[in-house]
């Protein structure tokens, strides 16, 4: 397959990595001083413990690689708006889009069915942006569990994580089967869930709730949990997300506590939120904390914790 790789920042880096690794050819569209290292060097990525290296393709400008079979969107969920130019080169009438975002996607309620079919969130698409230029039929939902950090561009530390859940977005599409054989063939741990929305609500809980509190907090996972008031926190906001899975028409009940254990057997790492504060970059606040609270407001559901979280983070901001 064609495959294009639209940032090259620690998930779109690592993925690109493993493809070019692995026999096959994907071009990376990069700017800057990223595009620069990538020409001069590579990917250098610690990985399990040893040291790799790849060098696929780099392109400034999208038009130079021509159309794709598949384009994984690796930017941020809120740079979307704002880079959707990219993306026009890459795509023709059958090309894959697997947007490798966190948060509540722009995507969600598009092909959805029940009664919210259609809802428009604008704070992950401003002015319908993205939902007047991707069509939900063409869309791969992409829920990623992967460890890696970009301490500089091109060098990547990825010392666990090789999972992707993905779904169609527009069900019975079979487009996630397809975007499945080299992500395989990558090496990746691929999980194709019956209900892509579902998936996206499992790790939204986690995210929506505890990397806030890990920037305010400035601390890893295990450091917030030995103290009761951020871990109170913590457990009442996902307890939130819940109650707006349930109204988004996808109801995902799990026991909070149980959760925030599991957490903290995963070790003191600190979260894909705090490490962009603390190297100056951009927040996921958007897709992480205002989309559920428009959401609530949208479905009538109150959202107290995560008012506060929107408040306190904004200031950070």
């Amino acid at each position: 397959m064609r495959i294009a790789i639209v940032g090259a920042g620690s998930i779109g880096g690592a993925i690109a990595h493993a493809l070019a690794l692995t026999g096959h050819d994907p071009v990376v569209v990069a700017r800057g001083a990223t595009k620069a290292a990538l020409e001069r060097d590579g990917f250098t990525v610690t990985r399990a413990g040893r040291i790799e290296k790849s060098a696929p393709r780099v392109v400034a400008d999208p038009a130079q690689a021509g159309v794709q079979d598949m384009v994984i969107g690796a930017l941020k969920a809120h740079d979307w708006p704002g880079a959707v130019d990219l993306f026009a080169p890459l795509m023709g009438p059958d090309t894959l889009l697997l947007p490798a975002i966190n948060g509540l996607p722009w995507w969600y309620f598009k092909r959805q069915g029940g009664a919210l079919d259609g809802t428009h969130l604008e704070t992950v698409d401003p002015a319908c942006v993205l939902s007047k230029r991707f069509d939900p039929a063409r869309i791969v939902g992409t829920v990623v569990y992967m460890a890696v950090s970009r301490p500089a561009p091109g060098q990547l530390f990825w010392p666990t994580g090789e999972r992707l859940v993905i779904g169609d977005v527009a069900s019975g599409t079979g487009n996630a089967e397809r975007a499945a054989i080299p992500l395989r063939e990558a090496g990746l741990n691929v999980e194709i869930a019956p209900d892509i929305r579902r998936a996206m609500w499992l790790k939204l809980v986690n995210n929506a709730s505890f990397n806030p509190i890990s920037v305010l907090a400035r601390a890893g996972v295990v450091t917030i949990l030995q103290n009761p008031e951020w871990r109170m926190m913590g457990a009442a906001a996902m307890r939130e997300i819940m109650a707006l899975s349930a109204a988004a028409g996808c109801a995902v009940e799990i026991d909070a506590e149980a959760r925030i254990e599991s957490m903290r057997r995963l070790g003191d790492f600190k979260s894909s939120m705090l490490q962009d504060f603390e190297a100056g970059r951009s927040m996921e606040i958007g897709p992480l904390v205002e989309a559920p609270r428009e959401l609530g407001r949208l479905t009538g559901v109150a959202t107290p914790v995560l008012d506060e979280l929107s408040a306190r983070m904004k200031a950070y901001a």
